[in-house]
């Protein structure tokens, strides 16, 4: 049987691989995330369970309920690079206590993660046309935008740093404890 971190390349390299470049990735991103935060919480000295399959919840711990989130910089329609998760869509409720948002980089390595609790969704809102079915969602951006960008990039850069700021979102480092924020 494989290791965690091998399925983990695997996953990676199925993503990356140009053979796949019509097949649609976002489960696979989606369960490439899930293993990355299962594995970091196992290193970390935790016990966690892995759901997965769509339920609303992916990993538990202590009974701690985490739905993972996961995005791969992407383009946004305006040459703008971005990262961006739903975090709650209009025909399911909230059975999470906190949504952990992977962030990862070209190469599907953490860039970051972003944990949003379960009450704090409600602050979120989506105000873009393309996500009727998402009620709430969170984007950040990887670099401020520049002084020629649009007034709307900047305020919504400026969003999701305040977000940040204020703590409604909790910004973690790749080689940070993840489980000490999740289980304080």
């Amino acid at each position: 049987m494989r290791t965690l971190t091998d399925t983990i390349q695997l996953l990676k390299d199925v993503i990356l691989d140009e053979n796949c470049g019509r097949m649609n990735k976002s489960v696979v991103k989606g369960y490439l995330g899930e293993l990355i935060v299962f594995q970091k919480l196992q290193n970390e000295g935790y016990e966690p369970k892995h759901f997965g399959n769509q339920s609303g919840v992916d990993i538990s711990v202590r009974d701690f309920k985490i739905d993972v989130k996961t995005s791969a910089l992407k383009n946004d329609g305006n040459d703008d690079e971005i990262w961006g998760w739903a975090l709650l869509r209009r025909d399911k409720p909230i059975k999470y206590d906190a949504a952990v948002c992977v962030a990862l980089n070209k190469n599907l390595d953490v860039d970051a993660y972003y944990c949003i609790f379960g009450s704090k969704v409600s602050d979120f809102k989506c105000q873009d046309k393309r996500f009727t079915h998402v009620l709430n969602r969170f984007h950040k951006y990887p670099q401020p935008p520049d002084l020629n960008s649009s007034k709307k990039l900047i305020d919504a850069y400026e969003q999701s740093e305040q977000y940040i700021k204020d703590g409604t979102v909790i910004a973690v480092g790749p080689i940070a404890k993840l489980g000490e924020i999740l289980l304080k």
